[in-house]
């Protein structure tokens, strides 16, 4: 006979193993039903715009070619937003087609991703909601290749050494190989010294390391390199030129460094301007100075010393004849109290001793930070930047909406959100001193300290999707600009903000405005010479409301026979 105990125990044991099953089943059925719901909004979400084209090479559909699909980031004012870029890669059919599906509305880069093959210019996109782009057809051709060795005149390799390529047109016209035309961000010599350049279009080539200042203008170096071609020559009209053909690699094209018989170095200290006492722990810094053809100085190559030593002292080293603005680098983080005053100097066929660069006691600015309609700072978690003569220095906003930048020389100080420092979605509106508005920029007078600066921030989550329709005939979109202006209320002249390019389809995109009314000018340019139109610009214009909420759109009519 049963144990009446063990009866009930195992009745209940019984009991609440079923409740468990039907418990499980229950949760496994609420987790399909939540499967099959994110699934529906999956599919829904993915239903979306198209891009699609061909590629080709000589003509004939290249299959199994790798083309990729690039999101752009959102920008405001420049800066991007740290929004996540989706990134697609898809390959042609048999015919050479490729097509992407399920796209969000916005901006896309498309590309081919073949380094045997020259790399064509990445063609911008803009798609609406459920509307797709069907011509973005590449039209290719093979590449070759220039690869050597970059050693001194003892033969030691250099290493880490930037090479630079100019590519000579059928007239005889330098254009520089960027980059950004091949799959390689830059052409660096390794271990060895060698370096190889891929993705070449067909043509003839001046190859040569360092710059006319010194250096790579890419790394920080401590040994300088006066610029020299190859095969190891520093006048341009000595280089031998390379030629490349498609599809094929030209070798050994090696450059000798000599021993910078024609380099200089400059020799000086870092002195405290009121008691002439050395400062260490001082960076050089210098910035070679070309001249464009109005005579202004435009700085072109960087580079940065030994820090200064106990006595002050520091050196620049391998530097080619021409003009230097030499000053010190001085921690822009608001901890430095201090500016280099920068001086020009001129090396000619000597060395330069005892250039004494002073160290000034820089002045400070604080006051607070708000966010326009906000009656409360807020945690920004933004940093913002005040830019002088000799310099800039950064500060983080407190969580009471303070700031203060200090080291700054006295004149003229813009203040701005940094686009170097990384994302953010605000603008400055504008910049208040003891509640008078500041046009543009702070007059900073010396010994000045201000303290009352009130920086008023905006948030621009604005986005205009426009399109640019063509009529009395056809005009390539590759012509036209549209700028953006603001109408600001107070002021006679709206402020101009952003300028775009319409897309192959004429389809534009605008991110990153402050609410508010703008104008939206389109201007096609007509080239000299024009077979279909006389030389003019068009120009037709658009005003429209922008806000943070949605996205406004619009459409700009250009009419082609409007010629001005």
């Amino acid at each position: 006979m049963p144990c009446p105990i063990m009866h009930n125990v195992e009745m209940k044991s019984r009991k609440a193993n079923l409740a468990a099953y039907h418990l499980l089943h229950v949760e496994q059925l609420i987790l399909l039903l939540i499967i099959l719901i994110a699934s529906t909004d999956f599919i829904e979400a993915q239903s979306g715009g198209t891009i699609a084209g061909r590629v080709t090479l000589n003509g004939n559909p290249m299959a199994g070619f790798s083309v990729v699909l690039q999101q752009q980031q959102e920008q405001r004012s420049g800066i991007p937003t740290g929004k996540s870029i989706n990134q697609l890669t898809v390959e042609t059919d048999q015919d050479g087609r490729f097509r992407f599906e399920s796209l969000q509305a916005g901006r896309y880069e498309v590309r081919p991703l073949e380094s045997v093959y020259v790399q064509e210019n990445a063609r911008t996109v803009t798609i609406s909601d459920g509307g797709g782009v069907d011509s973005i057809d590449f039209a290719l051709s093979k590449a070759g290749v220039i690869t050597g060795r970059v050693f001194k005149e003892n033969g030691k390799p250099v290493v880490m050494e930037q090479v630079s390529l100019v590519r000579f047109d059928q007239s005889g016209k330098k254009l520089t190989v960027r980059p950004e035309s091949s799959l390689q961000s830059a052409v660096v010599t390794d271990d060895r010294g060698i370096y190889r350049a891929y993705g070449l279009p067909a043509g003839r080539y001046m190859v040569s390391v360092g710059n006319n200042g010194g250096g790579s203008g890419l790394f920080v170096r401590r040994e300088l390199n006066v610029r020299t071609f190859h095969p190891g020559v520093t006048g341009e009209d000595q280089a031998t030129i390379v030629t490349v053909k498609a599809g094929e690699e030209a070798s050994d094209v090696d450059i000798k460094i000599g021993s910078n018989r024609s380099s200089y170095k400059i020799t000086g200290h870092f002195l405290d301007a009121k008691s002439r006492a050395p400062v260490a722990g001082i960076l050089p810094q210098y910035v070679y100075l070309d001249h464009g053809k109005d005579g202004a100085a435009i700085g072109s190559i960087n580079g940065i010393g030994v820090a200064s030593n106990a006595d002050g002292q520091f050196k620049l080293e391998g530097l080619a004849p021409g003009r230097y603005r030499i000053s010190g680098l001085l921690d822009p983080t608001g901890k430095n109290q201090s500016f280099s005053e920068p001086k020009n100097v001129d090396i000619i066929n000597a060395d330069l001793i005892g250039v004494d660069l002073i160290i000034n006691r820089g002045t400070t600015i604080s006051g607070m930070a708000v966010v326009e309609g906000a009656t409360k700072p807020g945690n920004l978690d933004l940093q913002i930047m005040a830019v002088s003569s000799a310099g800039f220095s950064l500060s983080r906003i407190g969580a009471d909406g303070s700031f203060q930048f200090q080291g700054l020389k006295p004149g003229k100080i813009k203040i701005s959100v940094p686009d170097i420092i990384g994302p953010s979605n605000f603008q400055i509106y504008r910049i208040e001193r003891g509640g008078v508005v500041q046009e543009g920029l702070v007059d900073l007078s010396p010994g000045e300290q201000i303290t009352d600066l009130r920086v008023i921030l905006a948030y621009a989550g604005g986005v205009v999707r426009g399109r640019i329709k063509i009529e009395g005939g056809e005009f390539p979109m590759e012509k036209i600009a549209i700028i953006a202006y603001l109408s600001e209320p107070g002021k006679d002249k709206p402020r101009r903000v952003k300028a775009v390019q319409p897309d192959a389809t004429g389809n534009f995109l605008i991110e990153g405005l402050l609410p508010g009314e703008y104008q939206l000018v389109a201007t096609a340019a007509l080239e000299q010479g024009s077979t279909t139109h006389q030389p003019g610009t068009i120009t037709a214009s658009q005003t429209i409301s922008v806000t943070n909420d949605s996205p406004s759109e619009t459409v700009i009519t250009i009419n082609l026979t409007n010629r001005k």
